[in-house]
């Protein structure tokens, strides 16, 4: 017998990564990853951490990578290597404490967009959306990020959503 009666379908991304990067945390990320999963089929899944889980589920690669010993070196990962483990047009940058909670809220038109971050209350001036926890970034967007012209600092987000905006 299949699912409950009332149980939506997953929504389907296969153009989207759904991708954590961390060196803490790294069990509760994992359960952020399933969460995520549960509600969407990605077209790939990608823990990066400097150890492995004690349980990953099927479906959810495990890329090793060398500790990230502070939040700079995050931010350095994520502006100047996190393409290179995104094959798809666009990656869904989630945190332990950042992931999908209602994928019926999504829209096809938010892959119209390099960069998509939750609003930071503390800017008031117009250039107040991109926060980095839980942020969609467009291969196009990760490729600039590290391309000459580009300012990386930290924390990303700023770099990404003020700094280098343009």
């Amino acid at each position: 017998m299949s699912g409950p009666v009332n149980a939506r379908p997953r929504l389907e991304l296969p153009q989207v990564t759904l991708v954590a990067v961390t060196s803490v945390n790294v069990a509760a990320t994992v359960i952020a990853l399933e969460r995520s999963m549960a509600q969407v089929a990605f077209g790939a899944v990608k823990l990066i951490a400097d150890h492995a889980p004690e349980a990953l589920r099927p479906g959810i690669e495990w890329v090793r990578i060398a500790p990230l010993a502070s939040a700079s070196a995050y931010s350095g990962f994520v502006l100047e290597r996190l393409a290179d483990h995104v094959a798809t047009s666009h990656a869904l940058l989630a945190q332990w404490d950042g992931h999908v909670i209602h994928a019926d809220r999504w829209r096809p038109e938010f892959l119209d967009h390099d960069y998509i971050g939750a609003a930071w209350p503390q800017f008031d001036d117009g250039f107040d959306v991109g926060n980095g926890g839980f942020s969609l970034r467009s291969r196009a967007l990760m490729e600039a990020c590290r391309a000459p012209g580009f300012r990386p600092s930290h924390p990303e987000d700023l770099a990404v959503g003020r700094e280098n905006r343009a």
